[in-house]
């Protein structure tokens, strides 16, 4: 057996071990041309403690129909948020567990595990060519805003792949905008 081949055995039969049903999968990502999508925080500075909620608008630039799934705008949307010196904003429990669905994040009183989930209900959303929809997303649910200061961010969401079955393990992802954020005490 090769050492390549050796390797590959090796990983998958740790992987089993661990109890994992077959080796993480990774996924390209592909930008897509065929939607916009439009990040407005509506102001660029807010209080120390105050909510912020970012309004997204996404709209099909394309002459065929877009397809999402669409559950609440926390879930479907990714917000990477970063500080003045390019390190990743702290996240709320609720910003955790929805960015790591299937961890652990806390433990009952009796020492049970509790295991971050998704939404339970999806639904289909089609935008027409020309369409656009436009949604709210409380970032103060996400972020723990405790100290001031300048922030940037950049939101994603993925599309449902309509693209040559040649191009698997391929996410169709639609970025915004960059964001700049100002926190005052």
């Amino acid at each position: 057996m090769n050492v390549a081949k050796c390797m590959v055995f090796v990983y998958c039969f740790g992987a089993l071990l661990r109890g994992q049903s077959s080796v993480p999968k990774t996924r390209a990502v592909l930008p897509t041309s065929r939607a916009s999508l439009t990040a407005s925080p509506g102001t660029k500075e807010f209080s120390l403690g105050s909510k912020i909620y970012l309004t997204l608008k996404i709209k099909n630039t394309s002459k065929q129909v877009v397809r999402m799934s669409q559950s609440v705008p926390e879930y479907d949307y990714r917000v990477v948020l970063t500080d003045s010196n390019g390190k990743e904003a702290e996240r709320t429990k609720q910003g955790f567990a929805i960015e790591n669905p299937g961890k652990e994040i806390g433990r009952t009183e009796d020492g049970g595990i509790i295991v971050a989930s998704s939404p339970i209900s999806f639904t289909r959303l089609e935008l027409q060519p020309g369409e656009e929809v436009e949604v709210e997303l409380n970032l103060s649910t996400l972020f723990n805003f405790t100290k001031p200061g300048t922030y940037y961010l950049r939101v994603r969401r993925e599309l449902q792949q309509e693209l040559p079955a040649v191009v698997k393990d391929t996410d169709e992802i639609v970025f915004s905008n960059p964001v700049e954020l100002t926190i005052v005490p």
